[in-house]
């Protein structure tokens, strides 16, 4: 017994020796601290105490990706790095819900995923988006390490600044095959990426380098002379087209209509936003899904129009044909009011309420 307190008084002395003065002092201090009695409060006097609030490093929100890895549409650097450095755990796909730690940083608005892209709308003071993966055609916008020297592909999230007013953010994304659209919260829409078939909303330059093109375009359409009331709340993209639907409930196209997806009455392309009529002149649409080059549209009557490439039997319930260049009422008989839809390359899916 004698021997042990006489060894952990010379330990305890031997560690003062590395310590400083303003250490010893400062240890002093701690202790003397602790020393102090305790005194109860007054329920009067419990108001007037301050409130502090501290700091969590726990995110708000929480972000998941899965599918194409080998690119860096996750988001996640290491599905990357080890395909690179051929370790055993590479893997070309993630086929699960994978947290994306580096998209979880800032407040996630919105999500938009293309085709081996994908670009997160957050809430920054400086920063409006992230983008991560394939940026061949700038669709994820410029970003160059060195000087003249853009990335074609970006395997962790990347910042991008929109010319947005303070104390707004991004309120939708939509993302095509090479072609991004984004709108904010105080109604403006933006677009980068590939134009070659007038998908971004602005004219076609003959041989213009998207890669290269450090500009983020502001769109212009016709709501904004229609009515000083009507804004655009909701972007969509389908393969190499855009959607732009209105307050009032109209719906608005541009780009690559080979296939009848503009809804124009023809397979002609353009760069303008126009309305779209057919069956929907006079419907107020609440949502458009299209994602390759079928389109449907769902209006606040729970009723389904569809339109676009029906290659595959999409549109079956109405026509016989591959293609339908303007709006169609779907056949959604017995099915009651409709909620949700969703359109795929070769499928649609629609949503009832029973």
């Amino acid at each position: 017994m004698l021997q042990t307190r006489f060894t952990k008084a010379l330990c305890t002395r031997s560690m003062s020796i590395f310590r400083s003065r303003a250490e010893e002092e400062k240890l002093k201090r701690a202790k003397a601290k602790r020393r102090q009695p305790l005194y109860s409060v007054d329920p009067d006097d419990e108001k007037n105490l301050p409130i502090y609030e501290y700091g969590s490093a726990t995110p708000t929100n929480r972000v998941y990706t899965w599918g194409m890895a080998c690119y860096g549409a996750l988001g996640v650097p290491n599905y990357v790095r080890k395909r690179l450095n051929n370790t055993r755990k590479s893997s070309d796909v993630m086929h699960y819900p994978n947290r994306c730690p580096l998209a979880e940083k800032r407040i996630t608005t919105s999500i938009g995923c293309g085709h081996g892209f994908t670009v997160f709308g957050i809430k920054d003071p400086v920063h409006h988006l992230l983008g991560t993966g394939i940026n061949t055609d700038g669709q994820i916008g410029y970003h160059a390490p060195r000087k003249d020297h853009p990335l074609e592909i970006l395997i962790a999230p990347v910042p991008t600044t929109l010319a947005i007013p303070k104390g707004h953010n991004v309120k939708s994304i939509g993302c095509g095959r090479a072609h991004t659209i984004v709108l904010s919260s105080d109604n403006q829409v933006f677009s980068i990426g590939n134009n070659a078939y007038g998908q971004c909303g602005r004219p076609v330059l003959p041989n213009e380098d998207y890669f290269r093109n450090r500009v983020i375009h502001t769109v212009k359409g016709p709501w904004e002379s229609a009515d000083e009331d009507e804004t655009i709340v909701d972007v969509v993209c389908g393969q190499d087209h855009t959607f732009f639907l209105s307050t009032r409930g109209q719906l608005f196209s541009c780009g690559w209509g080979a296939d009848g997806q503009l809804g124009g009455g023809d397979y002609a392309s353009q760069h303008t936003p126009t309305l779209i009529h057919g069956d929907l002149k006079g419907e107020n649409v609440v949502k458009v899904a299209s994602s390759a080059d079928c389109v449907l549209a769902l209006t606040d009557q729970g009723e389904v129009f569809g339109w676009g490439n029906s290659e595959y039997g999409q549109l079956a319930s109405v026509t016989d044909e591959q293609q339908i260049n303007t709006p169609h009422k779907l056949n959604t008989r017995g099915l009651g009011r409709i909620k949700d839809i969703a359109a795929g390359g070769t499928i649609c899916l629609i949503l009832n309420g029973k």
